[in-house]
């Protein structure tokens, strides 16, 4: 039974990761960043630059 659990929170903890990634980036068009710090934060979301291109910082984790 608490193998259940476990798995049922680490697919919760997975998805809910998966769906609130930088969904502000790619809505306009623009990559999620991979790994660099806040450039803009703005009234859509965080933003950086990499490869001279922006990019939507995914703030949920």
């Amino acid at each position: 039974m608490i193998h259940k659990k476990v798995i049922s929170i680490v697919v919760m903890s997975f998805l809910g990761k998966a769906l609130g990634s930088c969904t502000h980036a790619t809505n306009s068009g623009y990559k999620c960043c991979k790994n660099c710090n806040v450039v803009l934060d703005d009234n859509t979301g965080k933003w950086g630059v990499e490869n001279n291109q922006w990019c939507g910082i995914d703030t949920s984790w």
